[in-house]
Parts: structure tokens; C-alpha cells; sequence
């Protein structure tokens, strides 16, 4: 598989010469079929797709045959079809006619107008297609497209820890900026367009973060793992209700964090911290020391 790192497409400017040059290249190829030689007579060169952002390949079919069939590839060079891209065929009313996720999706269709759309990831196709009587159009895009594993850890701590939450930025292309993916799952493969990315991870209820730039190319499944130094903490209520409401004070930072009573379990940066919970009109408070790797208890109540 080659790399490459072309933007994230969407193609309509390619819909009408597209729909165009291939209803001409499917007349051109049935009155070439349907009428005599002439031996005497120069052959006229066939029609020809201008461009076509993708591989397209016709047959003649009997009437009543007629439909589609769309596959799609990582890069040019691909040879295997690419998994989980999301299909949706509409006609020339915007009603959706086959929507799916099948590896190949064959649709069977009546001749006429369609607009054809994939989506993997962020990455959004779509095609608009003309389908003339007695073909079958075999559609294979090109994606441009691969994929991120990120599986965010607590350094020196086993499983199980505070949920996490990944969050994926592009950083370059028509999406620069923009919130492209995201995951509460360690580990979920998050499908994107080559590209160059911003990987940020955090910890439910913890001060615990970090931010990496990637790079992500056509093809390539790339896993990273990242290491967050920490400690975890858990907190019980013995003696009394759990208040509404606590707050961890990092006296290194100033920093301040407010969590809801139900959350219990928190990773929290190496350092010093003051937690208080208010209850029945008595304030509650204690101090703790948090380690890289260590997991701590505290009771914060009577």
C-alpha cells in the first residue's frame, strides 16, 4: 500500500461531468454492439470517462438487471477492499433507496438518476451517477484513508482505572481545526483521511491529560499507546451521605476540580491535594500526597 496524504475529499464538483461522460460512454458502447460494420467505414474512437475520481467498469445487462455495485480501497494501489465504509444510495427525490455497510454493496435499481455517498471516518464521498438502461455499473472509490488506535494507559497502574476519552483534531485540510473523531473505548480503531492529527487524552474526574500531533497515512492502521503519569485515587463516605458535590484543590497548581458525589475513582496528577465536600452544613476536608503508579484510599467523612 502506497502513502499519501491528500485532504479529505467530497466530490461534487466531479458529479455532472462524471454522470455525463458516463451515459455517453454507455450510448457510445450500445450503438457500437447494436449496429452493423461497415468494413469501408473508419471506426470512431469510444467515449472515454473524463477523470473519473475513481475505478468505474460497465456491463450489459437484459432489461430489468440494471443496478450498481460499490466497493472502495484504501489507496490507488490497494488491492484488497477497504471494511466499514457507510453506503447510501437516494434517486433524484433525496429518498434514500440502500443504506449499508456491506464490504461490497450491490443494489439493484431501475434506470435513471442516483446520488451515490460513503463516509469513512471523515472522510465523505459524495457521486452523482446516471444509469441507462440494460448496464450494471461496478464503482470502486478511492479513499485516501486510514486508521488511529489510541489506547490511553495509567503508567505503573493495571486495569481497572477511571474511564478515558479520546478526542482527535485535524490539523491540516478543509476539517483543520475541527473535531474529527472521538472514543470512550481504549483502544477503538477511529477510521480518518491521511492526514496530520492532534491526539488529545484524559481521565474521567482527574487532572490528567495529554496531547500528541500524529500523522496518519493511506493504507496504515497506527496504534499508539499513551502513558499518563499519575496516581489513583479512590474515595468512599463512611458515616454519612455522599455530599451533592467535592472538590480536589492541587495546592502545586492552584488548580481546582468539582465532581459530582458519584464519582469515586479519579486519577490525579503527582502532588499534594486538599479534598472538601460540604454535608448537613459541615464542611469536610482532607489532604493527601498522590504518587506516579500509586493507588490510594481515602475516607472522607465521620
Amino acid at each position: 500500500m502506497g502513502d499519501s496524504t491528500r485532504p479529505t475529499h467530497k466530490r461534487h464538483q466531479a458529479k455532472t461531468a462524471f454522470a455525463v461522460s458516463l451515459v455517453a460512454f454507455l450510448f457510445a458502447s450500445a450503438a457500437h454492439a447494436t449496429q452493423p460494420k461497415n468494413p469501408s467505414a473508419p471506426e470512431a474512437p469510444a467515449a472515454t470517462l473524463s477523470e473519473p475520481p475513481e475505478t468505474t467498469s460497465i456491463a450489459a445487462v437484459g432489461p430489468g438487471d440494471e443496478g450498481i455495485e460499490l466497493s472502495g480501497r484504501f489507496t490507488q494501489s490497494s488491492m484488497n477492499y477497504a471494511k466499514g465504509i457507510d453506503w447510501e444510495v437516494k434517486n433524484s427525490l433525496g429518498e434514500v433507496l440502500y443504506r449499508g455497510a456491506d464490504e461490497v454493496a450491490a443494489v439493484k435499481l431501475a434506470p435513471g438518476a442516483y446520488e451515490l455517498l460513503a463516509t469513512y471516518g471523515n472522510v465523505h464521498i459524495d457521486e452523482a451517477l446516471t444509469l441507462p438502461p440494460q448496464a450494471h455499473i461496478n464503482v470502486n472509490f478511492v479513499l485516501n484513508a486510514g486508521a488511529l488506535r489510541v489506547l490511553p494507559r495509567l503508567k505503573g497502574l493495571e486495569q481497572p482505572v477511571p474511564p478515558s476519552y479520546t478526542r482527535v483534531f485535524a490539523v491540516n485540510g478543509k476539517d483543520n481545526g475541527k473535531l474529527v473523531a472521538s472514543s470512550r473505548q481504549p483502544g477503538e480503531i477511529l477510521k480518518l483521511a491521511a492526514g496530520t492529527y492532534r491526539v488529545e487524552t484524559e481521565f474521567e474526574g482527574g487532572n490528567v491529560a495529554s496531547s500528541t500531533t500524529i500523522e496518519v497515512k493511506a493504507g496504515i492502521i497506527r496504534s499508539i499507546d499513551i502513558d499518563h503519569h499519575a496516581g489513583l485515587l479512590h474515595l468512599t463516605w463512611p458515616g454519612t451521605a455522599p455530599a451533592e458535590s467535592w472538590t480536589v484543590n492541587d495546592t502545586e497548581t492552584g488548580g481546582t476540580t468539582t465532581l459530582p458525589a458519584t464519582v469515586s475513582d479519579l486519577a490525579l496528577k503527582p502532588g499534594h491535594y486538599v479534598l472538601q465536600a460540604d454535608v448537613g452544613g459541615k464542611r469536610l476536608r482532607k489532604e493527601l500526597n498522590i504518587s506516579e503508579g500509586e493507588t490510594a484510599a481515602l475516607a472522607l467523612g465521620e
